[in-house]
Order: C-alpha cells, then structure tokens, then sequence
C-alpha cells in the first residue's frame, strides 16, 4: 500500500479508506475493486469468504449439495443483472465476492469429499499415476479449447457473460487437478512436496501480490533498464520477483502469522473455561428421568 501511494495519486479518500478495510472489492466499482495495488481485489473477495465460511461450514456434511446449488443461483442472478443492464461480466463485476462464491464452495465441497472417500482409494503410484495425468491433461486441454478461445473474441457483453461462465469450469478442473495432487501418492505429488517446490508455494502470494507492483515500476522507468541487453530483462525481473517475494515471506508473512497464532493461544489462555461450571451445574440438577418432568408453576386463577 505504501508503495501504491506514492506511486497511485488519481484515488481518493474513499478509496484509500475501502482498500484499508479490505471491503474494497465488494463496491461494483472500478474506480474502488482494482484501485491502488489492483490484485488485492482478490483479499477483498478472500475477506468476505471468511466472514461467510461459519456459516457455510455449519453443517456441511448434510447441506453441502444446498449450499453448492445457492452459491450457483447467486452466480446466475449476478449473470442475468449484468446481462440485462448490458455491463462487461468480465472486466466490471469479475472481481464481486458473489461471483466468486461459486468456486469457494466448490473447494469446500471438494474437501469434504476427499476426506469421505480418501481412505477408500489406496496408494497404489500406478493408479495415482494416470489419475495425475488425466487431471493434467483435463485441466490444460480445457484451457486450450476453451478459454483461449474466448478470451480473444470479448467484443460484447454477451460475450463476456459466455466467457465468465466458461471460467467455472476453470474451477472445476482446479478442483479435480488438486483432488489428484493431494495425495502425494503419483510421481507428480512427490514431485511437488520436495522441499523447493514447497517453498515457491509459500512464497507465491507474495509473488502474487508483488509482481503487478514490480511490472508498473519497469513500464515507468524502462529508460533506465535501457542498458542491459533486452533478453535479459524478463529473466531480471523473475530473480528479482523472487527474492522480493521470499523476504516478505520471510521477514512479512511469517512474523506476522507466528504473533496472530500467539495473539490467539493468549486470548484463549484468557478466557474462562467454562467445562467445569457445566459439571458442576448439571451436578447440581440432575437430569430429570425417562418420565420425570420438571413442575410446571401453577396457572393463575380467574
């Protein structure tokens, strides 16, 4: 944020103030959802999953196919809005936590499944093998014949609304790709868990929230990069890109995750236990037997 703000001066009060609070992508504005640092919208749309997930984690196990057909219903009225007042799904109201619910609760429901049904699939690598494989040959044969596509034939609303559709099954493939990698059980899983590539995951965030960042910085001062031959730039900016990445991991992320943990084992070291006053209550007032009841007050007389 401190680096936006020296570098963003078109926005304003209102803005800086929504972007503090995380609310910002929740305003169907542009001028608010992509202001400042515009990656963020994605922290704004995460901050409102949060407040939701009590609610959409409550009795899952039963309500799940309830709440996955909701959060669908929720995506369609958001379409059918934008359909009809004409707006560019995609690019103006893309970022909207409503219609990103769809994919939240896909990943709930995806977890749910993979703990009913893990214990049932074995470890043999054979069959997480070519499970892997279908998973990955879904995922990028999907984007190729139909993302790719329709990314570069947005020339109307329609369009977009067909486009920002086709974006669930993104979703979905997502969903089926990390199912699979989950195990660790095929060449790819163990492939993944080593320890480097466990590492460009955590610091991925950062990459993702630091890459628009250092890419605004090169377009702004490209004269200055002017000296070293061009095909060096782009491998440049990843080694940069990456240590700025793993020092905010390191130094940002982590620090602050090891004080909240802390901040929260303190709190619930502070709070009453309340374990032993039930005890001691129902110690006090027995419950009552199969056909005991307890006396009811007598009725007023007329």
């Amino acid at each position: 944020m401190v680096f936006m703000l020296l570098a963003e001066r078109s926005h304003g009060i209102p803005e800086l103030v929504a972007n503090v609070l995380l609310v910002h992508a929740w305003i169907p504005l542009r001028s608010y959802f992509f202001s400042y640092d515009s990656v963020t919208w994605s922290i704004s749309t995460e901050m409102a999953f949060y407040l939701a997930f009590p609610l959409l984690l409550f009795r899952l196990n039963a309500t799940w196919h309830c709440k996955l057909a909701a959060a669908l219903l929720v995506a369609a009225l958001l379409s059918a809005i934008c359909a009809v007042a004409k707006f560019p799904l995609i690019e103006d109201d893309g970022p909207n936590p409503l219609g990103s619910l769809t994919e939240f609760v896909l990943g709930m429901c995806s977890g749910l499944l993979w703990h009913r049904i893990r214990p049932t699939m074995g470890s043999s690598p054979w069959l997480w093998s070519f499970a892997e494989v279908g998973a990955v040959v879904a995922f990028f044969s999907y984007m190729r014949v139909v993302i790719d596509p329709l990314m570069l034939s947005l020339h109307t609303p329609l369009d977009s609304l067909i486009a920002w559709w086709s974006f669930k099954g993104i979703a979905v493939a997502s969903a089926l790709l990390i199912f699979v990698m989950a195990s660790g059980s095929g060449p790819l899983g163990r492939l993944l868990s080593a320890r480097l590539p466990v590492f460009l995951g955590e610091i991925s965030f950062a990459v993702y929230m630091l890459h628009q960042i250092l890419l605004r910085a090169y377009a702004e001062h490209a004269d200055a990069f002017s000296i070293i031959p061009r095909q060096f730039h782009y491998p440049a900016f990843w080694l940069v890109l990456l240590a700025l990445s793993a020092a905010a991991y390191l130094w940002i992320e982590t620090p602050a995750r090891r004080w909240t943990v802390a901040a929260g084992g303190r709190w619930r070291a502070r709070t009453p236990d309340l374990s032993n006053v039930r005890i001691k209550a129902e110690a006090a007032w027995p419950s009552p037997g199969p056909r005991a009841a307890l006396p009811s007050a007598p009725l007023p007389r007329n």
